[in-house]
């Protein structure tokens, strides 16, 4: 499959009158072939940054979002065009630094409807081409750390009941020590 470009203008005399038509073709099968190479790129790509458990954000050195998926969107609630109105961490309001560099760490943030979420980030920067881009990452790690609160509370539970327990068979030990000592004599 051949593209070819057409132009087609026409030849006029000193009068403006036409006189005849120039016609140039050009063979622009290899620029669309690499447009559409480049699309296909392109929507792979869009498709596996949509389809990661991340939120994954891409911003240049001015501030623009290049890269914004759905999941970052899901875990700010923040669309890449307000993104792009604000900074990052202007959006995401972390609550709670338990690393003094906001880079990598574990943060508890502010959503924009206000919701609390833990999370992972993980920022990263890139010289590319004379460019400065800053990657980020961020894992919404809220129902894992509600899921081990849980499970501390329950091992406490468990270690409560355990005690218990313990104290009763020590006691019930004791008093059968002390009947079968009473069926000896």
């Amino acid at each position: 499959e051949y593209f070819y470009g057409l132009t087609v203008e026409p030849l006029r005399d000193k009068n403006n009158q036409i006189i005849g038509v120039r016609c140039v073709s050009v063979d622009i099968t290899k620029h669309i072939n690499i447009q559409t190479d480049l699309q296909q790129q392109r929507d792979v790509l869009h498709a596996l940054l949509n389809k990661t458990n991340e939120g994954i954000s891409v911003i240049d050195g001015h501030g623009k979002s290049l890269i914004y998926n759905k999941q970052m969107e899901e875990i700010t609630g923040y669309t890449a065009d307000e993104i792009n109105e604000m900074s990052l961490l202007d959006a995401i309001k972390p609550l709670s630094i338990k690393n003094t560099n906001f880079d990598n760490g574990e943060f508890e943030i502010i959503r924009k409807d206000g919701k609390k979420q833990n999370v992972l980030i993980k920022k990263q920067l890139l010289n590319h081409a004379d460019h400065k881009l800053t990657i980020t990452s961020i894992r919404n790690i809220t129902d894992f750390i509600e899921s081990e609160r849980m499970l501390r509370l329950a091992c406490a539970e468990l270690e409560k009941s355990l005690n218990k327990r313990t104290r009763e068979l020590a006691v019930m030990s004791k008093a059968l020590e002390i009947e079968n000592k009473e069926r000896r004599l």
